[in-house]
């Protein structure tokens, strides 16, 4: 009687969920998941590196995983009936010599991880989509997907051989296994310890040998993430640094993303991470499996959003890169110049009638100089710059401003005689006045508008100074 009321326990554990399936099909469905949830590994990785049969497959599973699912089943129950006593030992082999048994505590701690799952996941997805560091995201989808839906993470690592060859992708598996290993043999430590690492952790380096055989081991999947922006600066350094930048800038980028990556790595992944590995090696099997799923719908919807937000815009890395582009002379230069012909003879083209009293973003224009520009800036910084066009005292004037998403600033202002200006001083008294007056025209609880002068007043020449 106690054996049939433990394979009905491990018969609900084993068994996929239809609800499961569809939730890893909507939100990671273009990458298999819900094939390497039903045991699909096959399918799955094929998934994984054709974007679900460039989604054809992926909209087809939408009819296929209700039988895909009753299938996992029906083979699971096959196996039970047949080598029932195989499922209970390797079920009770998954939970760690450590784990206590269930009681009140550990369902009180569940409304505080579900607050955790609930907030972190979606601001990581969002700083590694903001700082273009999607490994770090990639690394959080397979460590939860592993440890909170697939089921034995030590058995279903055994199907991804084939993809630990890969760069990177093979180091986050290989981590997760050693992961597994390592708090298998030793209990984790407080959720607040985690959350606090930066203060407690680091202090505890100098004093538990766990403690450093610990870190080591996130250690090496910062190394792994380090080693792919080393190479990813590398290759793209002839095209993106020289010749306003060099060496020395390259290297300060890289310090800069490996700094946000341990800052990430350290505030976010390694609670996260802990947590899931507490949960899934102490038995609370469906507390992970509801907090996994309720971070991927909260997360994956977000990472996408942002992403679409973010290719219209210049991201942070870039940025900082155009920030020290122009504290080069050089830089400032080729830019005027491929200005000065753009505008000059654009503005040719433009009927009276065509240009706005005010100023106002003319988007054709804008899209052919961000082209136009092209072999100046490199990759998404085009996306700060808009040409804009406005009428003063019966003449056409064309503008370039600067739009880094805070406080816009004007570059360049030309008229239509085509002298082009670059310095606030050099502009005709009309202009400033027009200029100034759209400011003092604001209300106080206004919004800056987009036309503000940045600081005091000034074009290209007093831009940054």
């Amino acid at each position: 009687m106690q054996s049939a009321t433990v394979s009905d326990e491990v018969r609900r554990r084993h068994e996929p969920s239809y609800l499961t399936a569809y939730i890893l099909w909507a939100c990671l469905g273009y990458l298999g998941a819900h094939r390497f949830y039903l045991g699909k590994y096959f399918t799955g990785l094929l998934y994984a590196f054709s974007g679900g049969f460039f989604c054809f497959g992926w909209g087809l599973d939408f009819f296929l995983t209700y039988f895909l699912v009753k299938e996992a089943r029906s083979k699971i129950q096959r196996q039970m009936q047949e080598k029932p006593e195989q499922f209970i030992a390797e079920e009770e082999a998954t939970i760690a010599p450590w784990a206590e048994s269930k009681g009140i505590f550990s369902y009180l701690a569940f409304p505080v991880r579900l607050f955790f799952f609930t907030v972190v996941p979606p601001l990581f997805v969002m700083f590694t989509v903001i700082l273009k560091q999607y490994e770090l995201s990639l690394i959080m989808l397979v460590v939860l997907v592993a440890t909170g839906i697939v089921g034995s993470v030590k058995k279903n690592l055994e199907h991804y051989e084939v993809m630990e060859r890969l760069p990177l992708m093979g180091e986050v598996l290989a981590s997760v296994r050693r992961l597994y290993d390592y708090y298998y043999h030793n209990k984790p430590s407080s959720f607040l310890y985690y959350l606090c690492y930066p203060l407690l952790g680091f202090p505890s380096l100098l004093f538990s040998s766990k403690a450093r055989q610990e870190f080591f081991l996130y250690a090496k999947i910062i190394l792994a993430i380090a080693m792919v922006l080393m190479l990813e600066t590398a290759f793209s350094y002839p095209s993106a640094y020289p010749p306003h930048l060099d060496w020395k800038d390259a290297a300060m980028m890289i310090f800069v993303s490996l700094f946000f990556m341990f800052f990430l790595v350290v505030s976010f992944l390694l609670p996260m991470v802990t947590t899931a590995f507490t949960l899934h090696l102490s038995g609370h099997k469906t507390q992970l499996r509801v907090l996994t799923v309720w971070a991927l719908l909260l997360s994956v919807p977000c990472a996408v959003g942002m992403y679409i937000k973010n290719t219209s815009a210049v991201s942070f890395l870039a940025e900082q890169l155009l920030q020290e582009r122009f504290h080069k002379t050089s830089f400032r230069e080729e830019l005027s110049e491929t200005t000065h012909m753009f505008l000059q003879y654009h503005s040719g083209q433009a009927a009276a009638g065509e240009v706005p009293q005010q100023p106002e973003v003319s988007p054709s224009l804008t899209q052919k100089y961000r082209r136009h520009i092209g072999s100046v800036v490199v990759q998404d910084e085009a996306n700060g710059f808009d040409v804009f066009m406005f009428q003063c005292d019966g003449a056409r004037w064309y503008g370039v401003r600067l739009d880094l998403g805070r406080q816009p600033c004007l570059l360049y202002l030309m008229n239509s005689q085509g002298g082009l200006f670059r310095s606030w001083q050099t502009l005709p008294i009309s202009v400033m006045n027009m200029f100034r007056g759209m400011d003092q025209q604001l209300p106080a609880d206004q919004e800056i508008p987009a036309w503000q002068i940045a600081g005091s007043g000034g074009l290209l020449d007093e831009y940054g100074k």
